[in-house]
């Protein structure tokens, strides 16, 4: 139960996050600069099997995580199942199973040269200014490289 509970906290924050880009793009519509806009959403590589220092993991101290609510009470970090996922005052990882079933289809998970591992979903959204790329190396992408990328191609 308390696992199952870890992912559906994961699944929410998703959720949430996917719901505030649908409340953007809606804004961007209705104040006709979508077609102008391009949005582009990058995942760093993988789903996170990492554990906290109680995992025995001596490189993940949670006392990086430390801090305190907006209401003022302390975050407590740890997976220890004393403790309730997804309320405000907990920070705490999925795990290693979790993390494989993030990554479905592909085997493993972020640190693994496997699909899992390494690919990187990288979505883009340009109505007016969209251009056909295919597979491609994204290396790094500067705040105003897409305007440079829309500036040069238009010179073409």
């Amino acid at each position: 139960q308390w696992e199952a509970k870890r992912m559906a906290v994961y699944a929410a924050q998703v959720s949430i996050m996917d719901k505030g880009i649908g409340r953007i793009i809606e804004t961007l519509r209705e104040t006709n600069q979508y077609e102008d806009t391009c949005i582009m959403f990058l995942s760093d590589n993988g789903g996170c099997a990492e554990h906290l220092k109680e995992n025995g993991e001596e490189s993940c101290f949670p006392e990086h995580y430390t801090g305190n609510t907006r209401e003022g009470l302390p975050i407590r970090v740890g997976n220890t199942q004393d403790l309730n996922p997804g309320s405000e005052d907990t920070f705490m990882s999925y795990g290693l199973p979790w993390a494989n079933c993030s990554n479905s289809p592909f085997r493993l998970f972020k640190a693994f040269v496997h699909e899992g591992g390494i690919s990187s979903p990288f979505i883009v959204s340009w109505p007016r200014g969209m251009i056909e790329l295919g597979e491609t190396h994204l290396k790094q992408q500067s705040p105003g490289g897409a305007e440079k990328e829309r500036k040069k191609r238009a010179k073409q």
